[in-house]
């Protein structure tokens, strides 16, 4: 049940994000094809967690990826870009594994699903369900929303 609520949030804040969030200030929104999509969301997310790692300060490049309005849902319940800065800040990620991507596009929107597994504080996670949106700020394409499904059945 809760698995299937941070899902319907998720829909809900990407369908948001559909109608129009993205503060490129342009009224023109740019479309890419399906393989162009998938190697940018797939370069998105490797960067993504490539910025992280144990040393505290890597949160700062990580803040940068992500747009004034971002929100995590996690398991836990919805994150602020704030809190999750600080707990990323906070701890020590020396390994991430990405694998299944899927990428999705709609205008000046990338949707990249994909099952990560992390080693944090020593200690690794199961693989677990994550979706991330993208919105084009001009050059640039920031992170607007994160969820998390939690761990992937074995």
């Amino acid at each position: 049940m809760l698995k299937k609520t941070v899902m319907m949030v998720l829909a809900a804040v990407a369908i948001g994000t559909f109608a129009g969030c993205s503060s490129s200030g342009s009224s023109e929104k740019t479309t890419i094809d399906q393989a162009e999509a998938t190697e940018l969301g797939t370069q998105l997310i490797n960067g993504y967690w490539a910025t992280l790692s144990c040393d505290s300060t890597d949160s700062i490049a990580f803040e940068s990826l992500l747009d004034p309005g971002f929100q995590a849902v996690t398991v836990a319940g919805p994150m602020t870009k704030d809190a999750v800065v600080a707990a990323l800040a906070a701890a020590c990620i020396s390994s991430t594994e990405l694998k299944d991507i899927v990428v999705t596009s709609a205008p000046d929107t990338l949707v990249v699903s994909y099952k990560a597994r992390r080693t944090v504080n020593g200690v690794q996670s199961p693989f677990q369900q994550l979706v991330n949106v993208f919105v084009k700020n001009g050059n640039d394409w920031d992170g607007v929303v994160s969820a998390n499904a939690g761990a992937v059945p074995s």
